[in-house]
């Protein structure tokens, strides 16, 4: 039973840190997140357009809709940030 118990306590201890190692990093995606969604917006475009999927208006309006989204969410946490 104790070595059932101390493999628990070590899977906790283990996801403990796998979890903050988890919120560490996404505090610092979540700085970029507005670059990091037009770098995708504009990769889609870009793939779309080598590969001849222009006519599917659905995949073009989503990939303008990551890039618009993209540069509206990058200046707003540009401000949240900024202290003037």
């Amino acid at each position: 039973m104790q070595k059932c118990g101390a493999k628990v306590l070590i899977f906790f201890d283990i996801n403990k840190s796998f979890l903050y190692f988890c919120t560490a990093m996404m505090k610092k995606l979540a700085r970029h997140s507005g670059t990091i969604l037009m770098a995708a917006g504009t990769t889609m475009l870009a793939a779309m357009l080598l590969t001849g999927f222009t006519a599917i208006n659905g995949l073009l309006l989503a990939a303008l809709l990551m890039v618009v989204g993209g540069a509206v969410l990058h200046v707003y946490l540009l401000k949240r940030e900024s202290a003037y």
